[in-house]
Parts: structure tokens; sequence; C-alpha cells
């Protein structure tokens, strides 16, 4: 299945949330992923069609899931850095 760069950073937002035990809002999506509330929404909806993720309770499908721990990696890289604070 081929995602968009919104899908793949949604996706691997939805399991960035889940593995810090932080429920997933579009809220926390946009600041996840510096996507817009719009391209969030977008891409879950995306998502939920593709069997990938629930949009009503936001969060991942099982089947999402083994997607998003394979597109992790190139994920985190498409994201900017993140300035921590000191």
């Amino acid at each position: 299945m081929n995602l968009t760069t919104s899908e793949t950073l949604v996706l691997v937002g939805l399991l960035d949330l889940a593995q810090v035990d932080r429920a997933a809002t579009l809220i926390r999506l946009m600041a996840e992923t510096d996507l817009p509330r719009a391209s969030v929404a977008a891409a879950l909806a995306r998502l939920d069609r593709a069997g990938l993720a629930d949009r009503e309770r936001v969060r991942l499908t099982l089947t999402g899931l083994a997607l998003a721990l394979a597109a992790a990696p190139r994920a985190r890289r498409l994201r900017r850095p993140r300035v921590l604070a000191a």
C-alpha cells in the first residue's frame, strides 16, 4: 500500500502517542506531525477507510500498528527536528 507523506506522518504519530501512553487527539496529532488540522483530519479519514486507523477512537488498528512500526524510521526522518527546552 502506498501512503502519502501526511498519511505516513499521522500513522506514525498515532504510534508515537500510544508508545508514551498519551491519548491521541487531532490537536496532539497536529503537534506530533507539524501538519495543519485539515491535513491531519483528511489523512486520518483516509487511514480509516483503508482499515489502518479508527477515526472515531483516533487510534491504530492492528494492521495500522504493523504498518506504523515498519514506516516509523522513514517517517521520523521526514519530521522537522524539535528544539528541546533547556
